[in-house]
């Protein structure tokens, strides 16, 4: 069995996965928020504010009642910051102010891929001049955009870029 199959796109789980993909498009990051913890939290708050079509749970790691799905891979417990389900879709979140900040959220969505069905990137670009958020988004056909692509396209993980700092 191959471990990384593109899942399929339909069911409650893709529906979840599309009605959060919105939610974080129109997510406004505030000027006070500075840190990863703070765009965690930010996140977190309007994720438990959804209703989702499947009806999961919202999870995040501080949560009480329900834990974050945890994946085992090279003798090491990975977890994402929250998820909708136990296996549904996990959600990590990155403060990225360099290249290799990026190059981390990717690897570690495609740990999270092993357990769940879909996974969001949410990559907070909190660079002065919000050049990783332009790579990943404004720049056209580069290489950046072709890899983002072919991660949603055959590995169902979704990268979002936004907007952090201001300048």
């Amino acid at each position: 069995m191959r471990s990384l199959m593109p899942g399929r796109r339909s069911g409650k789980s893709w529906e979840d996965c599309e009605h959060a993909i919105k939610a974080i498009y129109r997510l406004n990051i505030k000027k006070t928020d500075r840190t990863e913890k703070h765009f965690e939290n930010r996140i977190a708050a309007l994720m438990e504010m959804q209703d989702f079509p499947s009806g999961e749970r919202f999870i995040d790691q501080r949560s009480i009642h329900d834990v974050v799905t945890r994946i085992t891979l090279f003798s090491s417990d990975h977890r994402p910051d929250m998820s909708i389900g136990k296996d549904g879709i996990a959600i990590e979140v990155k403060a990225a102010d360099h290249g290799n900040k990026v190059k981390q959220a990717i690897s570690q969505a495609l740990f999270y891929r092993i357990g769940y069905r879909f996974v969001i990137v949410v990559i907070v670009d909190i660079t002065d001049d919000w050049g990783i958020y332009a790579c990943l988004r404004e720049r056209g056909n580069t290489k950046e955009v072709q890899i983002v692509d072919d991660l949603e396209e055959h590995l169902n993980i979704f990268v979002i870029p936004i907007r952090g700092l201001w300048a």
